[in-house]
């Protein structure tokens, strides 16, 4: 919005769970502007699109399970995450459980393979 002031261009971008299909993944013939060319492959090669965003590009995948009739959401990092940046997809990944189920338990991150 014209005079609506900006954010200062180093402030990081917050962690964001993608669901499959969202436009900011599909919509562009370049996607480098957000999937990092090293896990370009792992990507387009994958059925399950859903993706996690940290600093504003692609780090992992994410998906989510029925245990003990809560669900929980696994997330599956390309690369290391420090752990800023783990605490904080795990802060996110338990929002995101809060609004897809009340009951939701556990957000689990893989380690990098």
């Amino acid at each position: 919005m014209p005079g609506t002031p900006l954010p200062d261009p180093a402030t990081p971008a917050p962690v964001r769970f993608l669901p499959e299909f969202d436009n900011a993944t599909l919509g562009h013939a370049d996607r480098s502007r957000i999937i990092p060319e090293e896990h370009r492959p792992r990507v387009v090669t994958s059925r399950d699109w859903r993706l996690v965003l940290v600093d504003g590009f692609v780090r992992a995948m994410w998906t989510t399970k029925r245990e003990a009739g809560r669900t929980v959401l696994e997330v599956e990092p390309f690369e290391r995450l420090s752990k800023m940046a783990k605490d904080q997809v795990v802060a996110e990944g338990t929002e995101l459980l809060r609004f897809v189920d009340e009951n939701g338990g556990d957000v689990i991150v893989r380690a990098h393979r």
